[in-house]
């Protein structure tokens, strides 16, 4: 081998480019390492919005076991219901919306009740739905649940046999929106 051979192999600007790589590879694998949370989430958000709901339910059941503490912990509780309502699995998607809606404060609290109810219009329940509906509207008016929970609404109110009342909130909604 010449030197001016050996000297490409071995100099200095080949070993600083693969030490820069080492460096920046080493560096990405901390940042992933320290976001593995999200990584987790985010997949199994990405395979419930691909209808991959088992695959999802056991990707958010996972987070939960092993970020317990993580800040997006009710994006996964969240998660999980959603799985379980798709699974036609009303009572157990209620029962985890109940769960979080325990929890004093966190963002989507509309969406939970909204959901929640309709686990209670699916499963029949329609006292329950009426009320979580009810407080729905009255804790946001001007939310962006309001219309879907004003129609349902006026199905869980006609189901109860409150049909002028039914009436009533259905007329309100076509109204609101001419």
């Amino acid at each position: 081998m010449t030197r001016s051979t050996k000297a490409r192999l071995v100099g200095p600007v080949p070993w600083l480019s693969l030490a820069a790589a080492l460096v920046l590879w080493s560096g990405a694998t901390l940042a992933q390492g320290a976001d593995k949370g999200d990584q987790l989430l985010d997949e199994a958000s990405s395979m419930l919005s691909n209808d991959m709901v088992k695959l999802a339910q056991t990707k958010y059941r996972s987070f939960l076991t092993q970020y317990p503490n993580h800040a997006r912990i009710a994006e996964a509780q969240y998660g999980i219901a959603v799985c379980l309502y798709r699974k036609d699995d009303y009572a157990g998607a209620a029962a985890q919306l109940r769960k979080m809606l325990a929890v004093s404060k966190f963002r989507g609290r509309d969406q939970v009740l909204e959901l929640l109810s309709q686990c209670y219009l699916a499963a029949g329940d329609y006292k329950n739905a009426r009320t979580n509906l009810k407080k729905l509207l009255s804790d946001n008016p001007s939310g962006r649940h309001v219309e879907s929970a004003r129609i349902s609404l006026a199905q869980a109110l006609y189901m109860l046999d409150e049909k002028a009342k039914a009436l009533d909130v259905f007329e309100k909604f076509v109204k609101s929106y001419p």
